[in-house]
């Protein structure tokens, strides 16, 4: 995917009430996502490959490579499970 584009995208619903961490190690960042809001980090370059890892109250739940072709949206939903649904294009 071409610089720009998704590399993953975080919802928490806003009956959370936890701390939410995102982070992408290609790009040295960690996002604070709060309940009922949204985080998206896109692709600072063509084909770009990340390691994204999801804390949720301080424990990791997810943790994957995000491959030059894919994207991931992930999920917490209020009581704190995680899901996610990878786009491979």
């Amino acid at each position: 995917m071409c610089a720009g584009s998704k590399l993953v995208a975080v919802q928490v619903a806003g009956g959370f009430s936890g701390d939410v961490v995102l982070t992408a190690t290609c790009q040295n960042k960690e996002l604070s996502v709060q309940p009922g809001e949204s985080v998206r980090i896109n692709r600072e370059a063509d084909a770009e490959i990340c390691g994204i890892g999801l804390y949720v109250d301080g424990k990791q739940v997810f943790r994957d490579r995000v491959g030059s072709h894919q994207s991931v949206d992930l999920t917490v939903d209020s009581n704190g499970e995680v899901t996610g649904r990878w786009v491979v294009q």
